[in-house]
């Protein structure tokens, strides 16, 4: 759906129009609901709670980012997240959302309606939903998807050596005879943009250094870290504009709260 058919109080962090309508709402501490708790959504969630705003996040899941943390580090977070003033509800799965119809004529956000009969009220809804990895074409061109194409720690495809894939549409696991008969393959797309970065650039190491007569020395991706695994919410300039400063990431609060 276009941001232009939401209705007024509707918005997702995309550009500096929509930093500025989330600005408005947390300068005057009012009432922000985030749908979805994944790493975006917590971190605008995390931030506007830090300005005064009061935030409730509604997700369907067991534990906050479900994709990057197991039951025992979700637990902690959302922990977490509860110590830093923001409300959290689980295990309800957004239905539809209440409107009322200002003077003049336009409808205005009032409540997120969950499938369990809940209303959730508040001046702004936060779309955090997360996304799902276009596969289509994979799936065409005989390739193997799980949660995203299917590549090896060299980041090439099972199916054809000579295709790769990286960023949130790679579902990396290594391609052994017990792997290979699974229905259903363990991790999934990290959904972060921090890896993506870390997988471009080495995957492009040797064909630079070879530009350049260089050799490089890789190890398999597999065995690398990726550091800014924590993503913030939008561009700098981006946040500043919200009056919201700089994210807190979602490991930095499990730490204050612990502390």
């Amino acid at each position: 759906m276009a941001d232009s058919a939401l209705p007024n109080g509707i918005t997702v962090l995309r550009d500096l129009a929509d930093a500025e309508r989330i600005g408005s709402i947390v300068r005057e501490r009012r009432r922000i609901v985030v749908l979805g708790a994944g790493v975006l959504g917590l971190e605008i969630a995390l931030a506007a709670a830090r300005a005064g705003a009061e935030v409730c996040v509604v997700h369907h899941g067991d534990h906050p980012m479900p994709r990057n943390l197991d039951s025992g580090g979700g637990t902690v977070l959302r922990s977490a997240l509860r110590h830093s003033g923001i409300a959290i509800i689980a295990h309800s799965r957004a239905e539809a959302i209440s409107c009322h119809t200002d003077a003049d004529g336009v409808d205005s956000f009032d409540a997120l309606v969950t499938a369990d009969g809940k209303q959730i009220r508040g001046d702004l809804l936060l779309l955090s939903c997360g996304v799902s990895p276009r596969t289509e074409l994979a799936t065409l061109a005989g390739l193997r998807t799980g949660h995203g194409i299917v590549v090896g720690p060299e980041l090439r495809t099972w199916a054809d050596p000579q295709i790769y894939a990286i960023g949130d549409c790679a579902h990396v696991v290594e391609h052994t005879a017990q792997t290979a008969q699974l229905q259903v393959l363990p991790g999934g797309a990290s959904g972060l943009i921090g890896p993506g970065w870390h997988q471009a650039a080495w995957l492009a190491a040797p064909r630079w250094a070879r530009r350049g007569g260089r050799s490089v020395r890789r190890r398999r991706w597999a065995s690398r870290q990726a550091p800014g695994a924590a993503v913030s919410a939008g561009s700098r300039r981006t946040r500043r504009r919200a009056g919201l400063g700089a994210p807190a990431s979602c490991a930095r609060a499990v730490v204050r709260a612990a502390r």
